[in-house]
C-alpha cells in the first residue's frame, strides 16, 4: 500500500511542477501578448498619420514592422489594418498592382473576423483603384459594397464620401441622372453634420454635369457655391479646380474676358501650393484663349509655359517611376526578411516545445524508474522477511517435534 502511495506522490509532484511552470509561462505570455497588441495598434496609427502627411515610405516602414509583429502573435485584426495601411500608402504613390494585392489580403482577413468597418474602408480604396484604371463597373461594385456597410453603422460622413465616388464614376460613364442623384444624397449626409470638407468637390462635380447637359444657370449656381466654400476653407486645391471649371464654362460661351479672369485666379491659387497639374491646365487654356483673340505672341508665351511645366511633370513622373521601382525592391527585401524572421521564430518556439517535452518525459521516466526500483526493493525486503519468518517457524516446529 505504501508503495502505491509513494508512486502517486512522485507522479503528482512531477505533474504539479510542470503545471506550475506552464501557468507561469502562460501568465508571462499573456502580458507580452497585450503589450505587443498595444505596440501594433500604435504602429498602425502612426502609419496612418504618415500617409496623411504624405510620408509614404515612412508609413510603409511602420507597416512592415506591424506586419511582422502581427504574424508573430497571430493578431488578425492588426494584420488586416496593417495590410490596409500598406495598400493605401501604395495607392498614393500609384503602385496600383501592389496596392490591390495588399487591400485584397486585408479584405480577406477583415471578412473572416467580421470586422465590417475595416472592410468598408478597404472596399472603398479598391473601388478607387478600379476607378483610376477606368474599370468603372468593378469600381461601382466595390463602392456600393462599402456604402452598404457605412450606412449600416450610420457613418454618414463616410456615406457621403462614398456616394460622391459613386457619382463620379457614373459621370465618367455619362449616366448623368444617376450621378446627380448620388451627388445630392451625398450633400444631404454632409449637411447633417455641418461637414464642409469635400463640399466644394461635390458642388463642383454637380456643376460639371449641368454644364455638360447644357443647363448653364444650374452649372453656374453650383460653381459659385463650390467657390464660396473653397474660399471659406482657404482650400487652394479646390479654388484652383473650381476656377478652371468657371474658365471652361465661359470659354465655351465665348466670354473670353470672364474665362481669362478665372484662369488667372486658378493660377494664383495653384502657384501658391505648386500644384503643377492645375497650372498646366490653366496655361493650356490661356494659350487657346489668346489665340482666339488673335494675340499670337501672348498665346505663344502661355503655350511655352504649358510646355515647360508639362515637361517638368513628365520628368517628375519618370523620377517617381524609378523611385517606385526602388521602393518595390526595398519592400520585397523587407518582406523576405520578415518572413525569414518569422520562420526562425517558429523554429525556435518548436525547439523550445521539443525540449520541454523531452525534459518532461525524462522526469517522468526517472520518476517511474525510481518507483519501480523502490517497488522491487520493498518487495524483495518483504520476501526476505517472509523467508525469515518461515525459517523461524520451521525451526520452532522442528524443536517442538524433538521435545
Amino acid at each position: 500500500m505504501r508503495v502505491f502511495i509513494l508512486l502517486f506522490l512522485i507522479l503528482n509532484f512531477t505533474i504539479s511542477s510542470m503545471a506550475t511552470d506552464s501557468a507561469a509561462d502562460e501568465q508571462v505570455s499573456d502580458i507580452n501578448h497585450k503589450t505587443e497588441i498595444s505596440t501594433i495598434d500604435s504602429l498602425n496609427k502612426s502609419a496612418y498619420n504618415s500617409i496623411v502627411l504624405g510620408k509614404y515610405m515612412h508609413a510603409i516602414d511602420l507597416v512592415q514592422q506591424s506586419i511582422y509583429k502581427c504574424k508573430s502573435i497571430n493578431y488578425k485584426k492588426g494584420l488586416s489594418v496593417a495590410y490596409s495601411r500598406m495598400g493605401t500608402a501604395l495607392l498614393q504613390i500609384s503602385d496600383y498592382s501592389a496596392s490591390l494585392n495588399y487591400l485584397e489580403l486585408s479584405l480577406q482577413i477583415s471578412e473572416e473576423i467580421h470586422e465590417d468597418r475595416i472592410s468598408a474602408g478597404v472596399l472603398n480604396n479598391i473601388g478607387s483603384i478600379y476607378n483610376t484604371q477606368k474599370k468603372y463597373d468593378k469600381s461601382l461594385e466595390y463602392y456600393r459594397k462599402a456604402y452598404i456597410i457605412f450606412f449600416k453603422y450610420d457613418e454618414e460622413v463616410s456615406c457621403a464620401n462614398t456616394l460622391n465616388n459613386i457619382g463620379l464614376v457614373q459621370y465618367y460613364k455619362q449616366e448623368y441622372d444617376s450621378a446627380l442623384y448620388n451627388y445630392y444624397r451625398a450633400l444631404e449626409f454632409k449637411s447633417k453634420h455641418s461637414d464642409s470638407l469635400g463640399l466644394a468637390t461635390i458642388y463642383s462635380n454637380i456643376g460639371l454635369i449641368y454644364a455638360d447637359i447644357g443647363e448653364n444657370s444650374m452649372a453656374l449656381k453650383n460653381y459659385k457655391i463650390a467657390l464660396i466654400v473653397s474660399v471659406k476653407l482657404d482650400d487652394k486645391v479646390s479654388i484652383g479646380r473650381v476656377c478652371n471649371n468657371f474658365g471652361d464654362y465661359y470659354l465655351e460661351q465665348n466670354k473670353l474676358d470672364s474665362a481669362k479672369f478665372y484662369y488667372f485666379k486658378s493660377l494664383e491659387a495653384s502657384k501658391s501650393i505648386l500644384r503643377k497639374a492645375s497650372m498646366r491646365f490653366s496655361y493650356e487654356k490661356l494659350a487657346e484663349l489668346y489665340e482666339r483673340q488673335n494675340e499670337f505672341e501672348t498665346a505663344l508665351h502661355y503655350y511655352r509655359l504649358f510646355t515647360q511645366i508639362n515637361d517638368s511633370i513628365f520628368t517628375v513622373q519618370i523620377s517617381e517611376n524609378l523611385a517606385k521601382l526602388d521602393m518595390r525592391k526595398e519592400i520585397l527585401q523587407r518582406e523576405q526578411k520578415i518572413e525569414l524572421l518569422n520562420n526562425e521564430k517558429l523554429l525556435t518556439e518548436s525547439e523550445i516545445a521539443r525540449q520541454r517535452y523531452f525534459i518532461f518525459s525524462l522526469i517522468l521516466l526517472v520518476g517511474i524508474t525510481i518507483t519501480f526500483l523502490l517497488v522491487f526493493f520493498f518487495q524483495k525486503r518483504e520476501k526476505s522477511r517472509a523467508n525469515v519468518i518461515l525459517l523461524n517457524t520451521n525451526l520452532e516446529i522442528v524443536e517442538s517435534e524433538k521435545q
